[in-house]
């Protein structure tokens, strides 16, 4: 059964939602078709990710469906419109495999920038939260999501920072674990499916309950939370250090599927904007997601503003 809080029928307005059903269905099919895609890309070339890309999804189903019960009836915590047709417990089915596209693209255009080995779980992050500011703002006024606790003129124009905080862990613990264990014997590389996204959300809930013992402690309220959100992104910028002799062994089929699905993300964040009108709303509603669409154009704007080590 899908978890919905007893404000739910508040939340949504059930006028509003017939009128949406056809871009819900088509949102699912959408992802759904690119995920296939993607799938077959890794197949036929990237065999290599196949662990990887597999574990995404479990550790999508994970965190989703655990967090969502973790956050219930808390300000901040969240929940899914039960509208989409296709549901893993409480998560519908296109988030879990938006995640695994997320994730694996993250993988590719991290590998084939030249980092040190140590700053990939930061710039794999930082990869990850670009796609969500994209689209976050648009997908809670299309209520795809809902954010409890929340009105639209609160937060990043009505996400919580902590949404954001979520996504730089989540990407950080699972690619992290996932470079440990990828070095292990060819045998233990067995239990990689299994072992990586237990792992990697344990890690998470480690690392997101300094995060919130912080908030706490400096008594952080919904605007002041944003300064700790700075203050990360900061520490994961500083954090990553180039290596010119590392040499990009990622094919450009991959990178080229890689940017088309994050460009997917995007679109939909700008399209969303215009298409409803919510740029009415606030012209920021347009140009954030524009600004982080052009972002992807640059794979290494984020090194240019960092000291360099070779």
């Amino acid at each position: 059964m899908v978890y919905l809080p007893n404000t739910v029928l508040a939340a949504i307005d059930i006028t509003f939602q017939n009128s949406m059903l056809n871009v819900f269905f088509l949102t699912e099919m959408a992802i759904l078709a690119l995920f296939v895609l993607i799938a077959l890309y890794i197949w036929r070339y990237d065999k290599k990710s196949i662990l990887f890309f597999a574990g995404a999804v479990i550790y999508a189903a994970l965190f989703e469906n655990l967090n969502i019960l973790i956050s219930r009836d808390t300000i901040g915590g969240y929940f899914y419109n039960p509208t989409f047709k296709f549901f893993v417990f409480h998560t519908p089915l296109f988030i879990i495999l938006s995640w695994a596209i997320i994730l694996y693209s993250t993988k590719i255009i991290t590998e084939a920038t030249r980092v040190k080995q140590f700053s990939m779980p930061f710039l794999a992050a930082l990869l990850a939260l670009i796609v969500d500011f994209g689209l976050d703002t648009t997908a809670i006024r299309l209520k795809f999501w809902f954010w409890q606790g929340y009105a639209l003129n609160e937060g990043y124009f009505g996400v919580p920072a902590n949404n954001f905080l979520g996504w730089l862990i989540i990407a950080f613990s699972f690619y992290l674990i996932y470079l440990i264990l990828d070095k292990k014997a060819p045998r233990q590389k067995k239990l990689l499916l299994i072992t990586l996204p237990l792992a990697a959300y344990l890690l998470f809930l480690l690392i997101f309950s300094q995060i919130n013992a912080l908030e706490t402690f400096f008594n952080l309220n919904k605007s002041t939370e944003f300064y700790l959100l700075f203050s990360v992104i900061m520490l994961f910028i500083f954090s990553i250090k180039r290596n010119r002799a590392n040499k990009i062994t990622t094919l450009a089929y991959g990178r080229a599927i890689a940017f088309f699905s994050r460009l997917i993300f995007h679109l939909f964040g700008i399209i969303g904007v215009l298409a409803y009108q919510f740029y009415q709303e606030n012209i920021l509603l347009l140009a954030f997601p524009i600004i982080f669409l052009l972002l992807e154009f640059s794979p290494h704007f984020l090194l240019k503003k960092i000291q360099q080590k070779t």
